[in-house]
C-alpha cells in the first residue's frame, strides 16, 4: 500500500458522518493521479466491510453496509441495487424479496416511530441466522452538526448479539466528537422489535449520561467557567450591569 493510499484511508475512515461528495471533492484537491480509482476503491472497502450510510434508491431510503450487502450489491426493502460510490447514487436495481417480510413490518413501524430520519433493513431470516441493521442521520451542516446511529442486531435462536455505533460532529464553536460504542449478547424476547426498543432506549441514556458527565466534570476545566446563573456573561458594553464588572470599573 502507497503512502498516499495510507492517507486516503485514513481520512476516509476517520472522517465524521456527512456529504461522502464533499470529502471526495476534498480529496482529490491535494491528490494527483488516478484519485477517483483510489477514492472509490477506500470508499468502497469503508461501506461493505465495517461501517454504513443511508442513500437514496427511487426516492426511498436504503442502506449501504456490510451487513446487507449480497454479492456486489445490497439489499433494501424489496429491492437489490448497485452503488457508484463516486457519484454517491444507486445503479442496477431490481426487486427483491424480503425472506421475513412480517419482521420488516414490524422493523418499518417501529422506525417511523422513533426515528425522525433512518431506515431499515432485515436481513436472512428462517432456519438462518436473522440480522436487523439500523440506520439513522442527522445531517445538519447549515447548523454545523453530523450525526450518525448504526444499530446492528444478530438474533440465532434465543441469543441476541448487537453492536450499536454512534458518531456526532459539532464543528460551530470548536470541533468536538461524540464516538461510542456498545456491545453485547444478551437474550432475546419473544418480540425482536421490543428487545431492540428497550436495547436502544438504554443505550440512548448511556450516551445522555456520558455527555452530561463530561459537560459537568471533565469539559469545565478546559473552557471558562459559566456563572451559577448558568448563563452566558455578555462581555461588551453590558458587562457594567454585573457586579463583578462594577467593582473592576471602580479600581
Amino acid at each position: 500500500m502507497s503512502d498516499v493510499e495510507q492517507i486516503v484511508r485514513q481520512i476516509v475512515n476517520t472522517a465524521s458522518p456527512g456529504n461522502d461528495l464533499k470529502l471526495i471533492e476534498s480529496i482529490e484537491r491535494v491528490i494527483d493521479g488516478e484519485s477517483d480509482k483510489l477514492v472509490e476503491r477506500v470508499l468502497r472497502d469503508k461501506y461493505t466491510q465495517e461501517d454504513a450510510k443511508i442513500v437514496l434508491v427511487n426516492g426511498k431510503e436504503s442502506i449501504v453496509s456490510p451487513w446487507n450487502r449480497d454479492g456486489i450489491k445490497f439489499i433494501g426493502d424489496g429491492i437489490k441495487f448497485g452503488y457508484d460510490f463516486i457519484r454517491d447514487e444507486a445503479i442496477d436495481i431490481e426487486e427483491y424479496s424480503i425472506v421475513n417480510e412480517s419482521l420488516q413490518d414490524e422493523l418499518n413501524k417501529y422506525i417511523e416511530e422513533f426515528y425522525t430520519n433512518g431506515t431499515g433493513i432485515v436481513v436472512g431470516g428462517g432456519n438462518d441466522e436473522t440480522t436487523v441493521v439500523i440506520v439513522g442521520e442527522k445531517l445538519n451542516d447549515a447548523n454545523y452538526y453530523n450525526g450518525r446511529w448504526v444499530g446492528v442486531y444478530r438474533v440465532n435462536g434465543s441469543k441476541l448479539e448487537f453492536d450499536i455505533h454512534v458518531k456526532i460532529h459539532y464543528y460551530e464553536d470548536g470541533n468536538v466528537v461524540l464516538n461510542s460504542r456498545y456491545t453485547q449478547i444478551s437474550e432475546v424476547g419473544s418480540n425482536i422489535i421490543k428487545s431492540i426498543e428497550e436495547i436502544e432506549l438504554d443505550t440512548e441514556v448511556k450516551i445522555l449520561n456520558k455527555v452530561t458527565q463530561l459537560n459537568e466534570e471533565k469539559f469545565k476545566n478546559l473552557r471558562r467557567l459559566m456563572p451559577v446563573s448558568r448563563s452566558r456573561i455578555q462581555w461588551g458594553r453590558s458587562i457594567g450591569n454585573y457586579k463583578l464588572g462594577k467593582e473592576a470599573a471602580n479600581v
